[in-house]
C-alpha cells in the first residue's frame, strides 16, 4: 500500500476522499449561475484529458437498442380496449405510507385515495383555492 508523502494515510484513501468532496460541492452548487471567467477555467482544466473509454472496444453493456424487436408506434384499438379493460373498477388506496391500485380494499389499513403529496392532490388543493 502506498502512503502519501507528508502523512501515515494511504494515498488511495486520500483520493477516495477527495472524489466525495468534488460530488459534495457540484451538488451544493448546483442551479447557481457561474461567471465567465469559471466557465473559461473549467474548459481549460478539461483540455488534453484522455477520456477514460479512448481506444476501447466492448465497453458498453448493451451492443444493440434496448427496445430492439419490441413494437412501436401508435397502439391499436384492440390493446387500448383491452388496456381500459384491465384497468376498469380498480381504484387508489392508501395505508398513509404507499399508494396500490386495485379492485377491492388491500387491507384493514388501507383507504380509498392517494397520499397527499401526489399531483393529483396538488391539483384539487388549487382548484379549492380559486
Amino acid at each position: 500500500m502506498c502512503f502519501h508523502q507528508s502523512r501515515k494515510i494511504p494515498s488511495c484513501l486520500i483520493e477516495i476522499a477527495k472524489r466525495k468532496h468534488a460530488i459534495a460541492t457540484s451538488i451544493m452548487f448546483r442551479g447557481i449561475p457561474k461567471s465567465k471567467e469559471h466557465n473559461q477555467k473549467n474548459s481549460e482544466s478539461c483540455l488534453g484529458r484522455i477520456p477514460w473509454n479512448k481506444g476501447k472496444t466492448g465497453v458498453q453493456k448493451y451492443s444493440q437498442p434496448w427496445n430492439k424487436g419490441l413494437k412501436t408506434g401508435p397502439m391499436s384499438e384492440e390493446i387500448k380496449r383491452n388496456m381500459s379493460l384491465s384497468r376498469k373498477g380498480k381504484f387508489w388506496w392508501n395505508d398513509g405510507t404507499k399508494e396500490i391500485k386495485a379492485k377491492t380494499c388491500p387491507g384493514k389499513t388501507f383507504r380509498k385515495g392517494r397520499l397527499p403529496g401526489h399531483v393529483s392532490h396538488l391539483i384539487r388543493q388549487l382548484w379549492r383555492t380559486e
